[in-house]
């Protein structure tokens, strides 16, 4: 993929986002009411698939595979009803002619260049992984990992708004 510009002069990335912007984020939980607790999830072009009682493999991969699956994973044991004090929320980050971006897309990993993959207890900002894949020079560690912990946090808000959407239509068909 040599000579393929991954941000424009204008600091657009090759999808149009800027370097700290999500990919479009959409989750469902209970997608299998046979599973003790199951999640889908779409970050940009890639979808996960998550179920409790085992893995299913991913179902369309555009980058942030890892990081999707953790997602979904985290939405499915919720859905299970099992207590967590915090989400586990993962996003992908990388480093581009000296700009942190977030949440890479396949393009952007496939490029070669630093990547880590972040997993986040958003709440107390306490870290559950990072995994680095390339070497990547101290001087710009603390921005890739505040464009990933900022993604992981704004992830965090969408999972919220999925869990707290699917507790009141459980709610309202229970009450019927």
């Amino acid at each position: 993929m040599a000579g393929l510009e991954l941000l424009s002069e204008q600091g657009y990335r090759v999808d149009g986002r800027r370097a700290g912007e999500l990919r479009q984020l959409r989750a469902r939980l209970g997608v299998f009411a046979q599973a003790d607790g199951s999640a889908y999830l779409e970050q940009g072009n890639t979808k996960a698939l998550a179920v409790v009682y085992g893995p299913h493999e991913i179902l369309q991969a555009d980058g942030g595979n890892y990081c999707a699956s953790v997602n979904a994973a985290t939405l499915a044991v919720i859905d299970a009803g099992i207590p967590m004090r915090d989400y586990v929320c993962a996003c992908s980050a990388g480093f581009v002619e000296d700009t942190a971006l977030a949440d890479l897309n396949y393009v952007e990993e496939a490029a070669g260049g630093p990547q880590l993959a972040l997993a986040l207890l958003p709440k107390s900002d306490q870290i559950a992984l990072l995994e680095m894949n390339a070497r990547l020079h101290e001087d710009h560690l603390e921005r890739i990992l505040e464009a990933a912990s900022k993604a992981c946090k704004d992830i965090y808000l969408v999972l919220d708004q999925v869990v707290r959407e699917h507790l009141q239509e459980v709610t309202a068909l229970l009450g019927k």
